[in-house]
């Protein structure tokens, strides 16, 4: 069995800029600390799982997605991201690339559709190689890509947490299936992403209210019926079929363009280009340690 590392490399960065204890700064100050504690945390990880594949994705620049496209107002309520996260997003990819990983940027795709569409492509359903099975660790700390563990190969592995999630795992947290996650964010609403949700509905409701009727369509269409009293029937009628488009949205386009997964292994580290990045951006530290001067002791 093959073990590919998927990573959603925004949101491993943006966790690792935010933490605290990194104090790493350019000759320009700028805060680059984050970039650090990011490849270190992902060290962990690949040893973690003896991962000899790894994919690293990452969201687009600009604001023009399939799902901006379909939604304009999609995020638009987000503050600016920092200098410092932003510049580090800029050398982490080839700092990355560099030390033998694949990464993917896509004009159209958020990181999260890369990373539903890698776990898609190494189900054994799609497999079209030698018959060789995959176990994908999907890198991430967001809700939605918990619908990945319906998936029999997938297990989560948020890179901050000693938790691992698979189907069972995220049913007993959350009291719902994998399959039903979309629905299930749709109902709650994502102030993040600027998704409103259904008034009266919060996590436990919503919960149950798939538990009984299955579907998000099924729970909208009991409500018209009049089987959902009071409010939260007011709520689902006059917004059901309002959270169901913006379900839709949402949702991860797993058809998004990847690379083949067998193209993925980890790669050698390439150090004319490695160590330029490191000393220019004060990150000479990560080479210091043993972290990204060794193939044994970097990606692998």
């Amino acid at each position: 069995m093959k073990t590919i590392l998927i990573v959603d490399g925004d949101g491993l960065l943006a966790r690792s800029h935010f933490a605290t204890g990194k104090d790493i700064f350019t000759k320009d100050n700028v805060e680059v600390g984050g970039v650090d504690k990011a490849i270190r945390v992902l060290m962990r990880q690949l040893d973690m799982w003896n991962a000899e594949y790894l994919f690293v994705a990452f969201d687009p620049w600009n604001r023009n997605t399939v799902r901006h496209r379909e939604y304009a107002q999609y995020k638009a309520n987000r503050e600016p991201k920092p200098e410092g996260l932003v510049y580090s997003k800029k050398i982490l990819m080839p700092i990355l690339e560099s030390m033998g990983a694949v990464i993917a940027l896509d004009e159209d795709y958020e990181a999260d559709d890369l990373v539903g569409a890698m776990v898609h492509r190494t189900s054994p359903a799609n497999l079209v190689d030698d018959g060789d099975t995959w176990q994908a660790v999907v890198s991430s700390h967001d809700k939605d890509l918990l619908g990945l563990t319906d998936y029999a190969h997938v297990v989560v592995s948020p890179p901050f947490q000693t938790e691992t999630l698979r189907a069972k795992d995220v049913e007993t947290k959350l009291g719902i299936v994998p399959a039903r996650i979309m629905d299930y964010l749709a109902l709650l609403g994502d102030s993040v992403d600027n998704i409103p949700g259904v008034d009266q509905c919060g996590k436990t409701r919503a919960a149950a209210l798939l538990q009984k009727y299955g579907t998000l369509e099924a729970i909208v269409a009991a409500a018209q019926r009049g089987e959902i009293a009071k409010k939260l029937g007011d709520a689902l009628r006059s917004q059901g079929n309002r959270a169901i488009a913006f379900r839709d949205v949402m949702r991860l386009r797993v058809d998004a363009p990847i690379p083949d997964p067998g193209t993925c292994g980890i790669g050698e580290v390439k150090y004319n280009q490695l160590l330029p990045l490191l000393l220019e951006n004060n990150l000479m530290a990560l080479h210091a340690s043993g972290v990204a001067n060794a193939k044994q002791a970097g990606f692998l």
